[in-house]
């Protein structure tokens, strides 16, 4: 990323040279990030202490309209992602958080000839991270430009029921 992009990212997220202390300072930043690359696309993104603290991420690249029967199981490329570290009241740690991509890293494409399958895919390379949260504020920007990126590159390979990803991208 742009080194003045993410300066001007950061300077609107927080206060200039001010650290990120909270979950619910993050998240914004986080859906701003990804909202850079595909803003009408529909994206999620909460601080949760029900099971554990962690901010969830849900991200796909269409919205309910487009989905075949209206499952967020049926985007061309669904993702989800977790970022650990917080505390029970959402302070930042002292140490480092974690990126824990879930369900990503793939769109679904139409398969080869002589396949068996409904859907071949295309990788996105995405890996766990643990760093500042610059660091993977980072790591999520890199994610979705490589995606977007992606999309472009094999639109020609999109199932009849994917095309509405067209729009997006």
């Amino acid at each position: 990323m742009d080194r003045n992009l993410w300066k001007k990212l950061l300077h609107e997220n927080t206060l200039l040279n001010e650290a990120i202390e909270t979950a619910d300072e993050f998240v914004p930043m986080i859906e701003k990030t990804i909202k850079k690359h595909f803003p009408k696309s529909t994206v999620q993104v909460k601080f949760d202490t029900r099971f554990a603290s962690a901010i969830t991420i849900q991200f796909a690249v269409g919205t309910k309209q487009d989905w075949s029967h209206g499952y967020f199981e049926n985007d061309i490329s669904r993702t989800t992602m977790m970022i650990w570290g917080f505390d029970k009241e959402g302070n930042m740690p002292k140490g480092k958080i974690q990126l824990d991509p879930h369900i990503a890293g793939k769109i679904y494409v139409i398969p080869g000839p002589g396949s068996y399958n409904a859907y071949d895919s295309v990788k996105v390379p995405i890996r766990k991270k643990t760093g500042t949260p610059e660091q993977v504020l980072k790591s999520i920007d890199k994610y979705f430009s490589d995606l977007k990126s992606t999309l472009k590159a094999n639109k020609d390979k999109f199932s009849k029921s994917h095309e509405y990803a067209t729009k997006y991208i």
